[in-house]
């Protein structure tokens, strides 16, 4: 396979694996993004979904130090956690097929015996981040994602990219997508950066991302 081949010269390069992360990144470096404790909940969130990152540095504007990391799970997480405290909106007593949340359209899915270095080009050539994973029946059996990928480099996997998906699952940490399924079938995908666009769906303030 090209892709494994490819994969596997460059691991193989002198020097490859000793080489500092920056200098791998120089070529897509891009201003962080990042935020200052005076700021409210609602700019962090708009932040995160605007510059579409996953994480956002809270920054001392005095010394310059960071003194958190907010995430996506992490404010959706207090939002639950205070959710008795907070005015409950119509929509939370709605179908998710009613509020039109989410991906429900071009989902792509594998096989449990799809091979790793197959999957790893499907998010490059679908341009998804995510892919639910299903039996022969097409019947949802999990979800590997693009975030999956990281943990290759801390297993070593990538040395051998012809396992299956549902192997590479046993190296996954964490889930951050949920799979909506009707009838046993996959029909759409919600992920933390929908739920988050979709709580803070205002006019005004969907101004603010665009």
């Amino acid at each position: 396979n090209a892709f494994t081949t490819l994969l596997s010269l460059a691991i193989a390069l002198p020097g490859f694996q000793d080489t500092l992360v920056t200098e791998q990144l120089t070529e897509y470096q891009r201003p962080l993004v990042y935020i200052t404790p005076e700021k409210t909940l609602l700019e962090a969130v708009c932040q995160l979904l605007k510059h579409k990152v996953h994480r956002l540095p809270v920054i001392d504007p005095v010394s310059g130090n960071p003194l958190h990391i907010l995430t996506h799970k992490r404010v959706l997480k207090y939002l639950h956690i205070n959710l008795s405290q907070l005015p409950k909106p119509s929509f939370m007593s709605k179908r998710l097929c009613d509020l039109k949340l989410g991906t429900t359209e071009g989902i792509v899915t594998v096989s449990q015996d799809c091979a790793l270095h197959r999957a790893l080009q499907y998010f490059i050539d679908f341009r998804v981040s995510a892919l639910p994973v299903v039996d022969a029946q097409g019947r949802l059996v999990d979800i590997y994602a693009k975030f999956d990928v990281i943990n290759l480099a801390a297993t070593r996997t990538y040395r051998n990219l012809d396992i299956t998906v549902y192997e590479a699952l046993n190296y996954r940490r964490g889930v951050h997508r949920l799979v909506i399924v009707q009838d046993e079938k996959v029909v759409g995908i919600v992920s933390l950066s929908d739920l988050l666009r979709f709580l803070i769906a205002d006019p005004d303030i969907e101004n603010t991302l665009t």
